[in-house]
């Protein structure tokens, strides 16, 4: 496979030099481009399939970012903003952060942190195979899948399918839904049951994960080993239910993926070219029946309802709300999160692809059975973010003061509400002190705790 080619762009002579001696020991292959009026013309003549890029240039005329999201040609093209310009950060972070394929690193830079970036940023545009057209029409054991009764149905028969033909373990759909990705149906053995459940509760940022990078390629994408893998945010439940490799395919309708079928294997495997083909052709005739499938697939469980309406009722008391479910293994899962503003919701929702950290307020909340209060930096953001795409969501949400309160129903701590606001001395503000009484009244969480038992009663059944 060609090396990705990456350009990259700074005025500091030892920044420019440090990255390509680092990116070359890496096995890129680097394009130097230098500040100035024909940064966008050299831009082009790099050909780079992702762009590292200083965001305060001398020497360049305007925002080269804006620049090179104006051409046609580097419009798609992946972009890694390492700067140090904080303030500015801050400033653009509600614009970049709804931007496709946009990531900030900060100076000085870990050079671990950057790889690992660099790596997400390009698997979306190297892909892992060529790109297929669909067939004339589809396999009989694919029509017969989409012949039963019931849109969920037919997509659990479908993934067996896939299933049978690579002898996976396990079998994931996902779709895109405002932004996010989400996995709508799924089977596996008995085994995997843990896996696939974990999967139809967390959301994706397009490229991140299998389900990502599949997503923002287009293209099939195969992981011979998930331990090995440095983009698989479901790493911990992999681990946890023996999952070890994984192959994915896009579902495309009207020249756009619109969805990705991902299958999962108990042991590590090494590509094969024959089974990566199948899979893709299998999908490339899967589009007219997800496109008319979709809105049915993407109804949310009872569970995941409840937690939105939450979280949308508590918005109103704060600027953001985000409610969060502790899970069997005593870890907290986000559910959902709203914002006040309709016009910060596809923000917002953004943050649903993080989980909270184990050091954060929600956490401390849920042990402590009572509710924190903080004003929030930035270097308190830092330390909350699990990767840079997280720092940027939270900095556009302008997470300045929080109040975190466990949610108990019956008793039981079933999870945590974290409500924000752009006001540093919010959290000590009696609308503050009222929104926590609200949320942590007798029969606040009734509904999402009695949903919660009834799930967890059929899986004990």
């Amino acid at each position: 496979m060609a090396a990705t080619r990456v350009a990259v762009v700074d005025d500091d002579r030892a920044v420019r030099e440090l990255l390509e001696s680092l990116l070359a020991d890496e096995g890129y292959a680097v394009a130097s481009v230098r500040p100035g009026p024909d940064l966008v013309a050299q831009m082009r003549s790099a050909r780079p399939q992702v762009i590292i890029l200083d965001w305060r240039l001398e020497g360049s005329e305007g925002n080269a970012f804006d620049a090179i999201r104006a051409d046609a040609r580097l419009a798609r093209t992946p972009v890694l903003i390492c700067t140090g310009d904080l303030d500015a950060m801050r400033a653009e972070a509600p614009r970049l952060a709804t931007q496709p394929d946009v990531v900030i690193v900060e100076k000085p830079f870990q050079v671990d942190v950057l790889l690992d970036v660099l790596a997400r940023l390009a698997t979306t545009t190297a892909g892992d195979g060529p790109a297929t057209s669909a067939p004339a029409e589809l396999r009989p054991d694919l029509q017969k899948a989409l012949d039963r009764k019931g849109v969920v149905e037919q997509a659990r028969a479908v993934l067996r399918v896939f299933r049978k033909a690579g002898e996976w373990s396990a079998g994931e759909l996902w779709l895109g839904d405002r932004g996010l990705l989400r996995c709508v149906a799924a089977v596996s053995d008995e085994r995997r049951e843990g896996f696939v459940e974990h999967s139809r509760q967390v959301s994706l940022v397009p490229g991140f994960g299998l389900p990502g990078r599949v997503w923002n390629s287009a293209r099939p994408a195969w992981i011979a080993a998930i331990a090995d893998d440095r983009n698989f945010p479901r790493a911990a439940a992999a681990r946890r239910f023996a999952v070890r490799s994984a192959a994915g395919a896009p579902i495309r309708f009207g020249g756009s993926v619109i969805g990705m079928v991902g299958v999962y294997g108990t042991e590590p495997r090494e590509r094969d070219e024959e089974l990566i083909q199948e899979m893709a052709e299998m999908a490339a005739g899967l589009g007219a029946w997800l496109d008319g499938a979709r809105g049915d697939l993407l109804r949310p469980d009872p569970v995941s309802a409840a937690a939105r309406r939450l979280a949308q009722e508590a918005a109103r008391l704060a600027d953001v709300a985000a409610v969060d479910l502790v899970t069997e293994d005593g870890t907290l899962l986000r559910m959902a999160v709203a914002h006040r503003d309709p016009a910060m919701t596809e923000v917002a929702m953004r943050l649903e692809a993080f989980a909270p950290t184990p050091e954060g307020p929600v956490a401390r909340a849920v042990e402590a059975r009572e509710v924190q209060r903080l004003t929030v930096s930035d270097t308190t953001l830092r330390r909350w973010s699990g990767s840079p795409e997280h720092l940027l969501v939270m900095r556009a949400l302008q997470l300045h003061s929080l109040v975190a309160v466990p949610l108990i129903h019956d008793d039981r701590v079933i999870g945590g509400a974290t409500l924000s606001s752009a006001d540093p001395d919010w959290h000590s503000s009696p609308a503050a002190r009222d929104a926590a009484a609200a949320l942590t009244a007798p029969g606040a969480s009734q509904e999402l705790g009695r949903l919660l038992q009834a799930r967890r009663s059929r899986h004990d059944g």
